[in-house]
């Protein structure tokens, strides 16, 4: 479809018309890719959204049109600056294999594409609209899978066999949805974001009959977050908490409510879900648990590691997995990079905060309502940064 769409398409108005159809393909393949090595691989979305920029970039060469890539400074200097100068020393400090640093560098060097491609796909109000109107319609039918899975035990994976296994049971004595059909159970990461974009989409519905309810939007909310439950991955659901109190919080005199909803959710969540927050509430000393033990050790490994090299770090893929993104990026890449990297979110999430504030010049409220979703969605990711590393950027961000 890509090779068609570089082949025959003569215009960058013509092609954004199409480009919706791969986009939800890199939703739909999801974990799926092509192992170069046994450390390395390349996703099916990945290829497309690097064709998608040569589409682009070749068009406007055809039509003598500037290239604009649209890429934040920070984003260049961290993928581009920082990400060159740690591939360096991944192989002359660290001697990491060429592979395993290429895997992570890979992943960070996505945001190029990301960027230059949405920028080009959403210019306007409408296309705004129709970008989330695809991604949640494609998180809904994903999740929809993932609970069939969880309801009946049996794989739905259509694309082929997967590393991802059907159980029936886990060592929490929860069952989970493996949602095979995406290819691994991380999908929640972007299912997640889709929970916060239903509830400004349920905020700015106008009912063209005074007293009419949104039921097609309120019933795509609960299959999301079904499927969030089902999955079965504590970040998830924390992070699904976090989206409804920033909602909540930017409106509390309308949205109360809201809170009465999921202090009732809190009552479904298995006993294994609280015991597992002691530890982090109370330390490790008191109550054990063996997820929350390792990730500590990964931690003070992990610091070790940035005090022996804190300005340019050890190279990239040299930490290893260490369950937290900001500290896995600080040890590879050094502490400048990091703080750069979470003063970029930071500065996201404050402007979002301003227009979900109404802080600007004229503060549109469905404006205001998708800014909200938008900060809730930022929150939940940037939690299950924290218990988690977003490694494979690849199928997890291009959504």
């Amino acid at each position: 479809s890509l090779l068609i769409l570089i082949l025959s398409v003569r215009s960058v108005e013509l092609a954004s018309r199409y480009i919706f159809l791969l986009w939800i393909a890199t939703l739909a393949t999801g974990w799926r890719g092509l192992w170069v090595t046994s450390n390395l691989r390349f996703y099916a979305g990945e290829v497309i959204i690097w064709g998608l920029l040569i589409v682009y970039i070749s068009l406007c060469m055809l039509q003598a049109r500037p290239i604009r890539l649209n890429v934040p400074r920070p984003v260049l200097l961290l993928t581009v600056g920082f990400g060159l100068i740690s591939i360096l020393n991944a192989y002359n400090s660290a001697r990491v294999p060429w592979d395993v640093s290429w895997a992570e560098y890979k992943d960070f060097l996505m945001a190029i594409p990301v960027f230059v491609v949405s920028a080009w796909m959403i210019t306007t109000r409408q296309q705004w609209q129709q970008a989330t109107t695809v991604y949640i319609a494609t998180m809904v039918v994903i999740a929809i899978l993932g609970v069939i899975e969880f309801a009946t035990g049996i794989s739905l994976n259509f694309f082929g066999s997967t590393d991802v296994a059907i159980y029936s049971d886990t060592t929490q004595g929860f069952t989970r949805a493996l949602f095979t059909f995406w290819g691994h159970p991380s999908v929640i990461v972007i299912i997640v974001p889709a929970a916060a974009l239903l509830l400004g989409h349920i905020a700015n519905w106008r009912p063209q009959v005074a007293g009419r309810f949104p039921f097609v939007l309120a019933g795509a909310l609960g299959i999301i977050a079904g499927s969030i439950y089902v999955a079965g991955h504590r970040g998830g659901w924390i992070a699904l908490a976090a989206c409804i109190l920033v909602f909540v919080l930017t409106d509390l005199r309308h949205r109360w409510s809201l809170l009465i909803v999921m202090s009732v959710g809190l009552l479904f969540l298995p006993a294994s879900f609280y015991d597992n927050l002691k530890p982090l509430l109370f330390g490790t000393d008191q109550f054990y648990d063996s997820s929350v033990n390792k990730r500590v050790g990964y931690l003070e490994e992990t610091f070790a590691q940035i005090q022996y090299s804190p300005v340019i770090g050890i190279g990239w893929g040299a930490a290893g997995w260490v369950h937290n993104e900001f500290a896995q990026f600080s040890a590879n890449v050094g502490l400048p990079a990091a703080a750069l990297y979470i003063l970029w979110l930071a500065s996201l999430g404050w402007r979002l905060l301003r227009l979900s504030w109404g802080c600007t010049a004229n503060p549109d409220p469905t404006v205001r309502n998708e800014a909200t979703a938008l900060l809730g969605a930022l929150a939940g990711l940037v939690i299950l940064m924290n218990s988690e590393v977003i490694m494979s950027l690849a199928p997890l961000a291009i959504g």
